[in-house]
């Protein structure tokens, strides 16, 4: 429940992020950083925590886009799943194939959007421009993606029992 209650509020910082760096560089390409923290999630996390945090900040992503209410809590949630079920498959703790697993979900995550906006659009939705112009999307995602996730990494550490029992032995509490 800790580290769930942790990776919510990187999850919540790192959306506050996101949605700064949109409105200061006025770009629709920002790197997805909530994005990123629900690949890692899959890779790293229990399915059901795991499944629960993709949901929520997918649904906190849907409250600030407005675009369809539950497209990003769905998609996140898939996503989560695809990460969970390639983690048990591949070997997925290397960097460069976390930043490919990142671009391969960014690709899947935005293709789907695409699908479903425009199956819901009657003449077009305006939202489905972002499509054609996705490349600064998966650059910045995979560029985002490194440092990311070797943080997440070094959190998920910090947060184990195993690490604390060492630090509290090697300063002398146990």
């Amino acid at each position: 429940m800790k580290k769930f209650l942790i990776f919510f509020a990187i999850g919540s910082l790192l959306l506050v992020a996101q949605s700064i760096w949109s409105v200061f560089f006025h770009t629709r390409s920002a790197p997805e950083f909530v994005f990123i923290l629900v690949v890692f999630s899959g890779i790293y996390h229990k399915p059901f925590g795991g499944m629960i945090l993709a949901f929520i900040l997918g649904f906190m992503v849907d409250s600030l886009t407005g675009l369809l209410p539950g497209l990003f809590a769905s998609i996140y949630t898939l996503t989560f799943v695809f990460c969970r079920l390639a983690g048990r498959r591949f070997y997925m703790r290397s960097y460069p194939f976390q930043v490919l697993i990142v671009l391969a979900t960014t690709l899947l995550a935005k293709i789907l959007e695409y699908i479903v906006l425009n199956w819901l659009a009657e003449r077009g939705h305006p939202g489905l421009a972002f499509f054609w112009p996705m490349w600064p999307l998966f650059v910045w995602n995979a560029l985002a993606a490194i440092p990311l996730i070797g943080w997440l990494e070094r959190t998920e550490q910090r947060l184990s029992d195993r690490y604390m029992h060492h630090v509290f032995e090697h300063r002398g509490f146990i």
